[in-house]
């Protein structure tokens, strides 16, 4: 009798530890999904809390592996620490992740500009003809399009109005979307007249909705807007990156 009561009595002792654990007073714990993982830290960037945002992220790297969740981790350390070398690492692995995704344009020229404050490059070149180099890499082929085929050719030659002259006569006479394209390129990284950049950009995915660079254009055209909001009230969000969140 005695040992029947000692075996019960040690039966319910195993059971209140087992409800110990599970209800988190052990080891065992509810695992935080990566959505909450992910608003946690974008919260946190929010808050410029930017170091407990970078740990929240990595916890979530950890567990889930999201492509979310390294594009963030690029753009804090690239933006808001200045952590270059991290920055280029978790641009790349973007990269190897989505090298597909909307943001890959925009990723490669940032990775370039990082990449070029880690290793200067000699004969005075300087980060600024990094900056360059998206105008001529991001311009769409004009096909049989002439006016939109002189356009780029002044363009090569830093003949900028002949450029715009020749890429208006493009889109006024069949609506060339490489023109249109080309254009809003142009005002973006050429000129930097942000305003007629989203004129153009806007024009771009009125008349070609379904066109390969659309996600791209529409991407770029949302940084824009916030760079040209931030242009005009200094004390609005300055970001030029959008954060991501868990699909």
């Amino acid at each position: 009798m005695r040992h029947r009561l000692r075996l019960l009595k040690g039966t319910l002792n195993l059971l209140l530890c087992l409800g110990l654990l599970l209800t988190g007073y052990g080891l065992v714990e509810a695992e935080t999904t990566l959505h909450e993982l992910i608003e946690t830290g974008n919260a946190l960037v929010r808050e410029e809390k930017y170091e407990a945002a970078v740990r929240t992220y990595k916890t979530a790297w950890k567990l889930y592996n999201s492509s979310d969740v390294v594009y963030n981790l690029a753009v804090v350390y690239d933006h808001e620490l200045e952590f270059t070398a991290k920055a280029v690492y978790y641009y790349e692995k973007f990269l190897s992740l989505e090298p597909e995704a909307a943001e890959a344009p925009q990723i490669k020229e940032w990775l370039s500009l990082a990449r070029q404050r880690l290793s200067p490059q000699q004969g005075g070149k300087t980060v600024i003809q990094a900056k360059l180099l998206p105008l001529s890499n991001k311009l769409m082929d004009p096909a049989s399009d002439e006016s939109c085929l002189k356009g780029n050719e002044h363009l090569a030659q830093g003949e900028y109005e002949a450029a715009i002259g020749a890429y208006r006569k493009a889109l006024l006479s069949n609506k060339s979307q490489a023109a249109c394209y080309n254009l809003a390129v142009l005002y973006d990284y050429g000129l930097q007249y942000k305003a007629s950049a989203i004129y153009y950009y806007q024009r771009f995915l009125g008349i070609a909705p379904d066109s390969a660079n659309a996600p791209e254009v529409a991407t770029r055209l949302e940084q824009v807007k916030q760079e040209l909001l931030h242009d005009q009230d200094p004390h609005a969000e300055s970001q030029i990156y959008k954060l991501r969140t868990a699909k």
